[in-house]
Order: structure tokens, then C-alpha cells, then sequence
């Protein structure tokens, strides 16, 4: 098996936008390049939330995500080119980014880059992203702040912070990339907010230990929210991977 890699540090590719790809309509031989991404979907929820993603969309919310912070530490990309040789090896391709940075994951234009992919068939594409932060750093990897309004109509901030190393892994199977009908190809890695807080009910809310008025919640305050936040933090996450034809 052949192996590619590709190694750019973080602070190179904070100018790069996954828009910026553009293809011309008289070259159908042009490379599809691939962009990629972290986002946070769903900050407005009733609760208590359905295990079907997105199914807990509200407009009138009980909760309210207004900050949604993610340390990105490394971002990873790595895909199984097959050869339409069989006598050939298959070609393993890694891209790695390289922070730390803290990412607005409520900012839709937070990227890590592109990267020029060779049109063909993908055994597997997978994307990573981990979080972890220096034992002297304060910086929590993942920083959640909002608002719960109660069933007397009472708006209480809340706050959920993680310190703890984290590791998000998504991939896509069989997939084919041809550079005749795609010209931009994106990999988003989507946390939804929503299935959270899956497993929580408004009373556990309600009787939750509040620190100066503010529900706080991490591993030593209110830890049996905290047990399932995390939890669902790591679990309830999804990656998406778009063509762009031009």
C-alpha cells in the first residue's frame, strides 16, 4: 500500500475558505479539491429531546445554546484510494491539521483547509477531530453556554464544560469521486446540540445545583448531568460530505 501525506500547520490555513474553490466550465479534466469543517447544528431544543437527530427542532425552545466553543487540536482526514489495477496497491491518503484553536462551532465559516483529492473509488473516508489541551492550560476543550426556560416561565443560564481529552470520528464508506461531475468536495463533522442533552428531563433541570444563579455543569458540579452530556458528547455526532458541481 502506498501512503500520501499531507502536513499543514494551523496557522498557514486560518486565510484558506472551503468556498474559494472555483471549477471552469470549459475543463472537464479539473481536480475535485475537498474542504473541511466542524460545525454545531440544532442550538434551540425542547426538552425532553427524541434519539432521531434533529427531530427536537423548536421555535419556541425550553433551551437555548448561545455559545458552542470547541479546542481543535488536530483534524484529521484519511482516505483508501483504490487502483483500477488490480494488480496495483490501493493508495492511503492523510491530511493533517495542526492547532490549537478554539473554534466558534456556531460560526459556520470555521474550516481547516482543502486539500486536492485524485478522482476515483474510496474504500473509506474518514475525518477526526481531537481535542485535547495542555495539563497548565485553563481552556476547557468543549464550552457550552445557554439558557433553560422553565415551565413557570423562568430563564436560567447554563453551562456545560468538558477538560477532559476528546476524540470525534466519523466515516464514509464506498464512496467515488469523478472530477467530470464534481468540482468541490466538503467533509463537515456536525455535533448536534440537541442530542445532548438526550436522556435529561426538564426536572432534572429544575432541581440542578445552581452556582450564583447559573446551572453549572462539569465533573465535579451537578456530575450526573455531566455523566450524560459527556457521554452524548461523544457519541451523538455526524459527518457530512457534499459535492459542489459548478
Amino acid at each position: 500500500m502506498k501512503r500520501i501525506n499531507l502536513l499543514i500547520i494551523g496557522a498557514l490555513l486560518s486565510a484558506v475558505a472551503i468556498t474559494g474553490c472555483k471549477k471552469d466550465a470549459s475543463n472537464n479534466n479539473s481536480t475535485p479539491v475537498m474542504g473541511l469543517s466542524v460545525q454545531a447544528l440544532n442550538p434551540s431544543f425542547n426538552l425532553p429531546v427524541t434519539s432521531t437527530t434533529m427531530k427536537s427542532l423548536s421555535a419556541t425552545s425550553l433551551v437555548q445554546i448561545t455559545s458552542a466553543k470547541l479546542l481543535v487540536s488536530k483534524f484529521s482526514f484519511e482516505a483508501e484510494l483504490k487502483s483500477s489495477n488490480k494488480a496495483h496497491d490501493s493508495v492511503s491518503i492523510e491530511y493533517n491539521w495542526n492547532g490549537p484553536k478554539v473554534v466558534d462551532l456556531l460560526n459556520a465559516t470555521a474550516d481547516f483547509g482543502q486539500l486536492t483529492l485524485q478522482p476515483g473509488f474510496y474504500d473509506e473516508i474518514e475525518l477526526r477531530v481531537a481535542s485535547t489541551r495542555n495539563n497548565n492550560d485553563t481552556v476547557p476543550v468543549f464550552n457550552l453556554t445557554g439558557n433553560y426556560t422553565n415551565s413557570a416561565n423562568v430563564v436560567i443560564p447554563v453551562t456545560f464544560k468538558v477538560f477532559e481529552p476528546v476524540l470525534i470520528k466519523t466515516e464514509l464508506k464506498n464512496d467515488t469521486i469523478t472530477s467530470t461531475t464534481t468540482s468541490a468536495f466538503s467533509g463537515v463533522v456536525q455535533i448536534y446540540l440537541d442530542q445532548l442533552f438526550l436522556g435529561i428531563t426538564p426536572a432534572q433541570l429544575d432541581s440542578a445545583v445552581k452556582t450564583n444563579g447559573i446551572i453549572v455543569i462539569n465533573s465535579t458540579t451537578n456530575a450526573d448531568l455531566y455523566q450524560i452530556l459527556a457521554v452524548n458528547f461523544i457519541k451523538r455526532h455526524h459527518g457530512e460530505y457534499h459535492r459542489h458541481h459548478m
